[in-house]
C-alpha cells in the first residue's frame, strides 16, 4: 500500500516544476550569476553539449524569426541544458502513463526548447491513478518527479551544497560536542551523486551531530550520517525544531 503522503508528495513535485517552468525560461538569460559551480560544467563531453544546445537556440531564432532591431542575448547555456533534460524526461513520462494507464496522449513537442508545463501538469494529475496501477509504475513517476524537481530547483540556484538549515535537527536535538546540551544547527544539504540519473545531483539533508534516529525516521544515510532525500523534505520539514 503506497502511503498517501507520499501520493501528495509526488504529485506536488510535479505540479511545482511546472509551476517554475517561466522562472527557468527567465533564468537561460544572464542576469546574475550562480550561486555555485555545477558539477561537469568543463569536461569535454559538457562542452559539446553546450555547443550543440547554442546551435539549436540559434536554430529555434531563425525558425521562428526575431524582433526588429533583435540582437543575441548571453545565455545560460546549462539552462537550456536542464530544459531540453526536463521537457525529454516529461513528456517519456507522461507517454509511458498514457500507456499504461489508457489515456490519449497529448500533441507531441514541437522542439526540444518546447515547455514541459503541460507534460508536468498532466502527469501531477494522474499520480493516484499510476499509484492505484502498480507499485512499480508508482515508483517510475516517484522517481521522475523527485529528479526533475531537483533538477530545476539547483539550477535556479536554490539549493547550494553545504547550506545550513535554520532549524534544530528533531532526533540529536542539535547535540554535538562543543553543544552537549543541544541546540546547534547540525542539518545541512549536501549534493550528492543521483542514484537513479548518472552525471547528475541530488540534494540530501544530513544531520551532521551525533544522531542516531529510529529506523521508521531514516532509510537514507551519507557517510555514516542520517539523511533525507528531497522527496521527504515535506515529512521532515513538519517536524524540525525552530533554531534559537
Amino acid at each position: 500500500m503506497i502511503p498517501t503522503s507520499l501520493i501528495r508528495t509526488t504529485a506536488a513535485d510535479l505540479t511545482w516544476t511546472a509551476d517554475r517552468w517561466d522562472d527557468l525560461v527567465a533564468y537561460r538569460l544572464k542576469g546574475t550569476p550562480r550561486p555555485w559551480h555545477q558539477p561537469g560544467d568543463d569536461t569535454p563531453e559538457h562542452r559539446a553539449a553546450r555547443d550543440a544546445l547554442a546551435r539549436l537556440e540559434i536554430a529555434e531564432a531563425d525558425r521562428w524569426g526575431r524582433a526588429p532591431g533583435h540582437s543575441p542575448a548571453p545565455l545560460h547555456v546549462s539552462t537550456l541544458d536542464v530544459m531540453v533534460d526536463v521537457l525529454a524526461e516529461a513528456d517519456t513520462l507522461h507517454q509511458t502513463l498514457a500507456q499504461h494507464l489508457g489515456h490519449d496522449r497529448l500533441q507531441p513537442a514541437t522542439s526540444a526548447l518546447d515547455s514541459a508545463e503541460r507534460f508536468l501538469r498532466w502527469c501531477a494529475q494522474r499520480v493516484g491513478e499510476a499509484a492505484g496501477h502498480s507499485e512499480e509504475l508508482f515508483e517510475l513517476v516517484a522517481d521522475k518527479a523527485r529528479y526533475v524537481r531537483t533538477t530545476v530547483t539547483a539550477e535556479l540556484g536554490e539549493i547550494e551544497d553545504g547550506q545550513t538549515l535554520n532549524a534544530i535537527c528533531p532526533f540529536c536535538m542539535g547535540v554535538t560536542p562543543r553543544t552537549p546540551s543541544g541546540g546547534a544547527r547540525t542539518m545541512r544539504i549536501r549534493l550528492v551523486d543521483s542514484r537513479i540519473h548518472g552525471g547528475s545531483k541530488e540534494p540530501l539533508v544530513v544531520c551532521e551531530g551525533q544522531c542516531r534516529p529510529f529506523d521508521a525516521e531514516v532509510d537514507t544515510w551519507h557517510r555514516g550520517k542520517p539523511a533525507w532525500p528531497w522527496s521527504q523534505w515535506e515529512w521532515l520539514a513538519q517536524r524540525l525544531l525552530p533554531a534559537a
